[in-house]
C-alpha cells in the first residue's frame, strides 16, 4: 500500500526502513546490518526455543485483542489506509504501508481516527509501557503523515498492554527527533555496516558464540560493565574504543572531558570502577574496587524464586550451617491457585531458622520486590515480609560495589561458570522457565516440573559456590 507524492528509489535514495528495523537497531545495530546483507529474518536471530515461546505468545495476544475489538468495539477492515477517514471507530489495515516520501514501511496493529488524525494503536505483550513503545508510535505517526488531513491536534498513539489496558501516549518533538535519527542511522548501517558490540540481546542470540570472539579480539569497550550504548558512543567520540584505551586513560583527564561536554554521569568514582573492570578483562585478574567485605559463610538460608510478574510458582531454599549445605527445600505450585500455600510454607521455613541470614543473588532487584507484590496481592502479614527484608543479604550488590571479575556479566550463571560450577541442566535458560511452567500447567507433564525444580536447585547450589569463591577472593586480597 503506497502513500506519498513521490516514488522512493532505493538505488538513489537508499534501502527501505521498517519499524522493526528501527526497534532492532536500538537493541543491536550489527543485527540490522546482518539481516539486510544476509537476508536473515530478525526472528532467526533468537534461540529457537525462546523464539517459539515469544512469537506464539505475542501472536496469541494480538489475536485475542483484535477479536475482542471486532466483537465489542466495532473494529472494521479497511482496504487502504487512505480509506480510514471514512471509517468510524477502530480500523485494521491488512497490508504494509509504504511511505514513499520517507522510504519507511510498517503496519500498525490497529488505527483509530480522532480529531482528523489517523492514530496508531500497537498491541504489546508486556505489562508496562517501555521506551521503545514511544519510538514505535512516533515511527507510525511519521509513516502516516501523507494521509493526515487538515489540522490535527497533538500527535499521539496508543499501546494495548498484556493486561488489556489501552494507554494513550503523547508524542512530542523529542520523540520525532529521535525516530528521524534512528531511521537515518538504520539506513546508513544497512549500507555501510556495523561492528559487533556486546549488548543485552547477545544473551538471546543464536550467533552469540560466533560474535563474542570478534568482540573480544577487538577489545571493544562494550565488554566493560557499566558501559551501555550511550556511554560507549561518547567514549568513542573521545577516542576511547577499546578496553586497553579505557584501562590506560588518565581518569581525571577523561572525566574532565566528560564534564566539558555537559555529561555529569558517570562520576569520577564510577569511571575508575569502569577502568578497573577493563583492567580485569585485560589481565584476567579480579580487581577490588571497594572496601565492603564479602561476608563469611556461616548459618544462612539461600533463597531463589521462579515467577511470573503476577505469580510465584517455585520457592527454593538451601539451608547452610557453618558454611555447609544441610538441606534443600523447594515449594512448587502445581496450579496457579497454590501460590499462597507455597509462600506460607516458605514463611514457616524462614521462621524456623529465625537467626539465619537470607542470602540472594540480586534479591534487591528481583526476589524482594516480587515477594512484596505477592504479599500485597495475597494480603499476607506484612510483619513476615519486614522480617525477610531485615535478614536479607544481597550477594550480587556486595560484589557489584566491591569487586570486578574478568568476565563481562555479573549474572549468577556467568559468575558461577567463571568459578567452575557445573549445572545439572546446562542448557536450561532462566528466560525459558516461566514458559516451561506455562506448558506444565497446560499439560501436567512431570518432566517439565522436574526441569524447573532442577534449574532452581542449580541456581541455589551455584549461589553457594559463588559465595564461597568470592569470600576466598576477598580474604586473599586483604
Amino acid at each position: 500500500m503506497d502513500i506519498g507524492s513521490q516514488e522512493w528509489d532505493t538505488g538513489r535514495d537508499g534501502p527501505w526502513v521498517s519499524k522493526t528495523d528501527v526497534v532492532q537497531y536500538t537493541r543491536c545495530p550489527y543485527k540490522v546490518f546482518l539481516s539486510h546483507q544476509e537476508s536473515i529474518p530478525y526472528e532467526d536471530f533468537l534461540k529457537p526455543e525462546l523464539r517459539n515461546f515469544l512469537f506464539s505468545g505475542g501472536i496469541e495476544l494480538e489475536t485475542e485483542i483484535v477479536e475482542q475489538a471486532l466483537s465489542e468495539e466495532g473494529l472494521t477492515i479497511a482496504e487502504s489506509v487512505e480509506d480510514t477517514h471514512s471509517q468510524d471507530g477502530l480500523v485494521r489495515v491488512l497490508s504494509p504501508v509504504r511511505n514513499h516520501e520517507l522510504g519507511i514501511v510498517g503496519m500498525p496493529d490497529m488505527l483509530v481516527v480522532e480529531d482528523g488524525a489517523v492514530v496508531p494503536i500497537e498491541v504489546k505483550n508486556h505489562s508496562q509501557v517501555k521506551p521503545t513503545d514511544w519510538i514505535e508510535l512516533a515511527f507510525y505517526w511519521r509513516l502516516l503523515e501523507p494521509v493526515q488531513k487538515g489540522r490535527v491536534g497533538q500527535p499521539k498513539g496508543y499501546v494495548t498492554l498484556s493486561n488489556r489496558h489501552r494507554i494513550p501516549l503523547g508524542l512530542y518533538d523529542g520523540h520525532f527527533v529521535e525516530v528521524d535519527q534512528l531511521i537515518h542511522q538504520v539506513r546508513r548501517t544497512k549500507l555501510d555496516g556495523a561492528h559487533p558490540k556486546l549488548v543485552e540481546e547477545c544473551d538471546y542470540c543464536v550467533f552469540r558464540d560466533d560474535h563474542l570472539p570478534l568482540i573480544h579480539r577487538a577489545q571493544d569497550v562494550s565488554l566493560v560493565s557499566q558501559v551501555g550504548p550511550r556511554r560507549r558512543g561518547f567514549l568513542g567520540e573521545l577516542g576511547v574504543d577499546t578496553i586497553s584505551q579505557l584501562a590506560e586513560a588518565d581518569s581525571e583527564e577523561l572525566h574532565g572531558k566528560w564534564l566539558e561536554n555537559g555529561r555529569p554521569d558517570p562520576g569520577l568514582t564510577q569511571l575508575r570502577e569502569m577502568q578497573a573492570h577493563a583492567k580485569a578483562l585485560l589481565t584476567n585478574e579480579s580487581q577490588i574496587v571497594g572496601r565492603g567485605p564479602v561476608p563469611e559463610l556461616g548459618n544462612a538460608l539461600l533463597l531463589d524464586l521462579e515467577y511470573f510478574p503476577d505469580l510465584i510458582f517455585v520457592a527454593g531454599v538451601l539451608v547452610i550451617e557453618n558454611g555447609k549445605e544441610i538441606a534443600l527445600h523447594q515449594e512448587f505450585a502445581d496450579s496457579s491457585q497454590d501460590e499462597k500455600a507455597i509462600l506460607l510454607s516458605l514463611t514457616d521455613l524462614l521462621k524456623s531458622f529465625a537467626s539465619y541470614h537470607i542470602v540472594t543473588w540480586n534479591g534487591i532487584g528481583a526476589d524482594i520486590p516480587t515477594l512484596s507484590k505477592a504479599w500485597s496481592r495475597l494480603q499476607l502479614p506484612r510483619s513476615d515480609l519486614k522480617d525477610m527484608r531485615q535478614r536479607h543479604v544481597d550477594l550480587f550488590h556486595i560484589v557489584r560495589q566491591n569487586i570486578r571479575l574478568p568476565i563481562t556479566s555479573l549474572g549468577l550463571k556467568e559468575v558461577a561458570d567463571y568459578f567452575g560450577f557445573e549445572r545439572v541442566h546446562a542448557d536450561a535458560s532462566s528466560l525459558l522457565i516461566p514458559f516451561k511452567y506455562s506448558e506444565f500447567l497446560a499439560t501436567g507433564t512431570s518432566t517439565l516440573k522436574q526441569e524447573i525444580l532442577d534449574h532452581n536447585a542449580d541456581d541455589l547450589h551455584s549461589l553457594l559456590l559463588a559465595w564461597s569463591r568470592l569470600r576466598d577472593l576477598y580474604v586473599s586480597s586483604k
